[in-house]
């Protein structure tokens, strides 16, 4: 079985069936996700730090116009192992954004398929339906296996 650091190895976007995104559009959505990540993590630490002079010199930092890029500099001063946590946290915020990705797709497929019962909507798009919800309930289960080359498999087939 894979482990977590192996999915530094899979590209997110062949991993939730999106590799088909033009560049411009990947670019666009890996910066939105880089944002959320980064601020996330600098939450969690600014939430660790118990010093008031640090947690001053954070927040105003914060509030320059290049904040982000000093108050990741700053914290690096005196949080040990920045760069090990950081990595780590990536891991599992990159796990967390493809398991909800999928989760969320189950949920529409399942209302959808809910619908389409209910309306006498054609047998060929009812199985259509059932197709994809089982292609998101396998991918969830590759994701809780941690198996990343099953899930691109399966994702890109």
């Amino acid at each position: 079985m894979l482990k977590i650091a192996d999915i530094d190895k899979f590209d997110l976007f062949d991993l939730v069936g999106l590799h088909h995104l033009n560049d411009e559009k990947k670019i666009i959505y890996l910066q939105r996700l880089e944002n959320e990540i980064v601020r996330n993590f600098l939450s969690q630490l600014i939430l660790k730090t118990t010093d008031k002079e640090e947690l001053k010199k954070i927040e105003s930092l914060l509030k320059e116009k290049s904040g982000l890029q000093k108050t990741i500099s700053y914290i690096e001063e005196f949080q040990q192992n920045f760069y090990e946590e950081f990595i780590d946290f990536v891991r599992q915020e990159k796990i967390g954004f493809i398991l909800d990705y999928y989760k969320k797709g189950v949920i529409d497929c399942e209302e959808k398929l809910d619908i389409a019962l209910k309306n006498n909507v054609s047998e060929k798009n009812k199985i259509a339906l059932k197709k994809k919800l089982n292609i998101y309930l396998q991918a969830i289960k590759h994701i809780h296996e941690e198996n990343w080359e099953k899930l691109k498999q399966l994702v890109n087939s």
